[in-house]
């Protein structure tokens, strides 16, 4: 059982962690890196299990993509965890025109690998993260 959220899928000025693209998602750390004590630079496995519009539309060009396991790449700004889409997780993505500011991404992060070691995240139920 995972941490489930939903964010604006994101550019900006922000430098991304090396390995990483310039997209990201956002969620408050205390629902995250603070309760695991993930540091910068920790790799995180999620599932996409959504993508829809501004509007909540679904979009059907993107169907495809619920199901894949993405590998993200932690970065801590401030009270949130910045989760950038990595290089190796981009090369599949790109492929449909991801682009930032147009996506609501909804996300299970199931596991966290920290200097070699996979902790599962949330295991014994489905977190729902905390409004952003």
């Amino acid at each position: 059982m995972p941490l489930v959220f939903k964010d604006l899928l994101r550019g900006g000025r922000i430098p991304p962690p090396r390995d990483a693209v310039n997209l990201r998602v956002s969620i408050l750390s205390r629902c995250l890196s603070e309760r695991y004590w993930l540091p910068d630079g920790a790799i995180l496995i999620g599932e996409i299990c959504e993508i829809v519009d501004w509007f909540g539309n679904p979009i059907e060009a993107l169907k495809e993509l619920i199901g894949f396991e993405a590998k993200l790449i932690l970065k801590r700004f401030f009270d949130y965890d910045c989760l950038y889409i990595s290089k190796d997780s981009w090369l599949h993505l790109r492929k449909y025109g991801i682009l930032s500011d147009l996506y609501v991404v909804k996300l299970k992060i199931k596991r966290a690998l920290v200097e070699g070691n996979l902790i599962e995240i949330y295991p014994m139920i489905n977190k729902e993260a905390d409004i952003l």
